[in-house]
C-alpha cells in the first residue's frame, strides 16, 4: 500500500486546516500503539470527467482529477507533492491501525447527503451534468423502492443559473403532477425544493428491472416485432395524452423511456415516459 492516506477536501486554507487537525488526531490515537501515524496531505479532487486544468504555477498544487487520482493516493504523485508524500509507504498493519484510529476519533461516513426524508440513496442509475438518479429504499421498509433525482447546483454558479436549474426541476415536478395518472408516464411521488445537497430533489416511482429504452433493446436483441410495436404504441399514447393536456415533452429520446418485462406476466412490457424538463443542453440558456 502506498504512502498516505490523503485527506480529500474542498479547496482553500480550510482544507489545509482540516488536514492538520486530522493529522494531529491520528498522531494522538496512534501514539498508543505500535504503528506510526501516516503523513496526511489535503488534495482538491475535481471529479468531473474530462475536466481540463489550466492553473498557472503553484495555483495547481494539490489539485487532482480522475486521470491522476489513483497515483496521487497510492504513490503520492500529484502537483506540488513534497518528499514527505512518498517517503514512507503504509503497510497493512499500519493501514488497519489508521482505520481503527479514525473510528476512535469518531469519523463516520455522513448519511445526511445519502437520505431524502426516510429514503436512503443507493445504486446510481443515471449521472448527468445537472443531476443524478439513484435507486432509493425506505430506511425502515426495504421493500419500498423509489427513483430519486437530486439536482446538482455547483458551488460558485451565478444566481441566475441556479434559478434556471431550479426552474427545470420544478417544471418536471409540475408536469408530472398533471400527467402521473396515465399508465405509461412515470409517476411523481414527491418533490423537495431543498434536498440533501440543498438543491431540488424529485422522487419518482421505481419499477424493478426497468431500463432506458436503448439499454433494453441492447439487452433484448431478439425482441419480437409485436413487442417493438407495443413500445412505440405506448409511447405514442403517452405523448397524445400530454398533447391533450397542452404539454410538449421537448426532449424525447430513448433515455426518456423506461421499459421492463412485467414481473407477473413476462409477455407484457411496462413502459414509462419521463424526463419532461427542458432539453438538457438548454438548461442554462
Amino acid at each position: 500500500m502506498a504512502a498516505g492516506p490523503r485527506c480529500l477536501t474542498r479547496g482553500g486554507w480550510w482544507n489545509i486546516r482540516q488536514a492538520r487537525v486530522l493529522a494531529s488526531l491520528l498522531g494522538k490515537q496512534m501514539s498508543r500503539g505500535n504503528q506510526p501515524a501516516p503523513w496526511v496531505q489535503h488534495l482538491v479532487f475535481l471529479s468531473a470527467e474530462n475536466v481540463k486544468i489550466d492553473l498557472p504555477g503553484a495555483a495547481g498544487n494539490h489539485v487532482v482529477t480522475r486521470a491522476n487520482l489513483v497515483r496521487a493516493l497510492q504513490i503520492g504523485e500529484y502537483p506540488g507533492a513534497t518528499s514527505q508524500a512518498t517517503r514512507n509507504r503504509i503497510n497493512r498493519p499500519q493501514a488497519l491501525d489508521v482505520v481503527n484510529a479514525c473510528k476512535n476519533i469518531g469519523l463516520r461516513a455522513s448519511h445526511a447527503s445519502r437520505k431524502v426524508n426516510d429514503l436512503v440513496l443507493g445504486k446510481l442509475l443515471v449521472e448527468h451534468e445537472n443531476y443524478q438518479d439513484h435507486l432509493a429504499r425506505h430506511e425502515s421498509i426495504s421493500s419500498i423502492e423509489t427513483r430519486v433525482r437530486t439536482y446538482q447546483v455547483a458551488q460558485g454558479v451565478t444566481l441566475e443559473r441556479r434559478k434556471q436549474l431550479v426552474s427545470a426541476a420544478e417544471r418536471e415536478a409540475r408536469t408530472l403532477t398533471l400527467l402521473s395518472d396515465h399508465p405509461n408516464i412515470l409517476k411523481l411521488r414527491s418533490y423537495l425544493a431543498h434536498g440533501p445537497t440543498d438543491s431540488p430533489c424529485i422522487v419518482f416511482e421505481h419499477l424493478d428491472g426497468e431500463l432506458p429504452l436503448d439499454a433494453f433493446l441492447r439487452a433484448n436483441p431478439d425482441l419480437s416485432l409485436d413487442d417493438r410495436v407495443s413500445i412505440i404504441t405506448r409511447v405514442g399514447e403517452a405523448l397524445a395524452y400530454c398533447h391533450r393536456k397542452s404539454i410538449l415533452h421537448r426532449g424525447l429520446a430513448p433515455s426518456s423511456v423506461l421499459v421492463r418485462r412485467n414481473p407477473e406476466d413476462a409477455k407484457r412490457l411496462d413502459v414509462r415516459l419521463f424526463n419532461f424538463q427542458a432539453p438538457h443542453q438548454n438548461l442554462w440558456a
